[in-house]
C-alpha cells in the first residue's frame, strides 16, 4: 500500500473513541503498513523522465526542526479545518489563521529558522518527503490537501505541471474554485514546474490582463518569502505564464 492509498483510504475509516479502527487493521502486516512509497517530482508519471533526481524541490525557507509545541499546534489546525465543503472555504480557512509561533510567525507563512510544521504536513497525502523544512516549490502539494478535505476530485501530487491535465479545460469560461496552472518558461516548464491555485476572478491591470488566484507558496501583500494568501498573476508573467484553467 502507497502513502496515497493509505491517506484515501483513511478518509473512509470510522473513528470511535477519538481512535480509527479499521475494519481492515488486523489483516495488516507491520511490514505493510510502513511500506510507503515516496513520491518525488521525479517520479511523476507525466514529467518524470526528464527530471533530474532533487531537482525541483525548491529552496529551503525554514530548516531546523520544529518545536513539539508547533507541531501540536499543526496538527490541531489540520483538525480543526472544514471537511466536505466548498474548497475555496477550506483555502479561506488556512488563509486566515491568526496563530502564531514564539517567534511571532504566522502558521499560514513560511518560517525564517525553524520549519512551519503545517507547510510540511501538506506533502502527506501526495507522499512527497520535502527535502528540508519548509518548501518554496509547496504550492500543489497545499492545493492537493485543499482538495482532498473538500472532497473534490485529486491529482495528489507535489508537481504544478501534474495539474495541467486535470478534469476539463475551463480556460474560456473560469468560475471560482477552478484550478489555477501555470508554466515556468523554457525548459523547466517542459519538467512540469510552475504554479498552481484556485482561480478567483479575472482582473485588468495598468493594461495588463491577468487572474486573482488564492492558494499557497504566494506573496500577494504579506511581505512575507510565501504564505496561503490571494495574490494577482499577469497571463504573461516574466518568468510564469498561464497554461490552462481547469474545473475538476
Amino acid at each position: 500500500m502507497n502513502r496515497r492509498a493509505f491517506f484515501r483510504s483513511a478518509a473512509a475509516i470510522p473513528v470511535i473513541g477519538g481512535l480509527a479502527v479499521p475494519a481492515w487493521a488486523d489483516s495488516l502486516s507491520c511490514e505493510q503498513v510502513t511500506d510507503f512509497q515516496l513520491l518525488r517530482p521525479e517520479d511523476d508519471p507525466d514529467f518524470g523522465a526528464v527530471i533530474v533526481p532533487g531537482e525541483g524541490g525548491g529552496s529551503p525557507v525554514g530548516t531546523k526542526a520544529s518545536r513539539h509545541s508547533e507541531v501540536r499546534t499543526a496538527v490541531r489546525i489540520i483538525l480543526e479545518a472544514p471537511r466536505g465543503g466548498g474548497v475555496i472555504d477550506t483555502v479561506r480557512y488556512f488563509a486566515d489563521l491568526k496563530g502564531k509561533n514564539e517567534d511571532n510567525e504566522l502558521y499560514s507563512r513560511e518560517w525564517s529558522v525553524r520549519a512551519n510544521p503545517l507547510i510540511v504536513s501538506f506533502f502527506a497525502l501526495t507522499g512527497t518527503a520535502p527535502s528540508a523544512g519548509d518548501q518554496t516549490a509547496w504550492c500543489a502539494a497545499f492545493l492537493s490537501f485543499c482538495l482532498f478535505l473538500a472532497d473534490k476530485p485529486n491529482k495528489f501530487t507535489a508537481l504544478s505541471g501534474g495539474y495541467r491535465t486535470f478534469g476539463n479545460d475551463a480556460s474560456n469560461s473560469p468560475s471560482p474554485g477552478d484550478v489555477a496552472v501555470f508554466s515556468k518558461y523554457g525548459e523547466d516548464g517542459t519538467k512540469g514546474f510552475g504554479h498552481v491555485g484556485f482561480f478567483l476572478s479575472s482582473e485588468v491591470r495598468n493594461g495588463v490582463d491577468g487572474v486573482n488566484v488564492i492558494g499557497g507558496n504566494q506573496v500577494g501583500d504579506t511581505g512575507s518569502t510565501g504564505a496561503i494568501t490571494e495574490a494577482w498573476f499577469p497571463l504573461q508573467g516574466k518568468t510564469i505564464f498561464l497554461h490552462s484553467i481547469r474545473r475538476y
